[in-house]
């Protein structure tokens, strides 16, 4: 196994307890601060800020200067969540009315997740233990 495969283990390890902290948590326990740099570390660890992030902040080629993502026009802030919880993406409190969460869900993203069979596939399906978070988090808008 080598570093990448041993680094990408202990970050699903990592995801995997911190979710089942959340699930396993009362309200009472798991405060708003705690699920919003629990959803941005699910945001950056699926790679959503490569795309849905402002053009200025995506990652361009370094002999070209081009753009190594398309532009999401529509959808450019995943990591503002002032402005994702209020967007038409996330119904409060709802996650199966929610868009980003039934894109993940269905695999839809990040775009190709559902054609992605191959392990060493750049953009694979959001792991079960991070949907569980982005549906813990679209819950606790309401």
């Amino acid at each position: 196994m080598g570093f990448r495969s041993i680094t990408q283990a202990k970050i699903q390890l990592w995801g995997l307890a911190l979710c089942c902290a959340i699930v396993g948590a009362t309200n009472s326990t798991i405060s708003a601060s705690e699920l919003d740099e629990a959803i941005i570390d699910v945001f950056k660890r699926n790679k959503c800020d490569a795309c849905h992030v402002p053009v200025a902040q995506r990652a361009k080629d370094s002999q070209t200067g081009k753009l190594l993502y398309p532009a999401h026009r529509e959808f450019s802030y995943v990591l503002n969540l002032t402005k994702l919880r209020s967007s038409k993406f996330v119904a409060p409190g709802a996650p199966q009315n929610s868009s980003l969460y039934k894109l993940i869900i269905e695999e839809k993203m990040p775009e190709g997740a559902e054609f992605c069979f191959d392990p060493s596939c750049p953009y694979p399906p959001v792991p079960e233990s991070d949907r569980i978070i982005v549906e813990q988090w679209i819950n606790s808008l309401n």
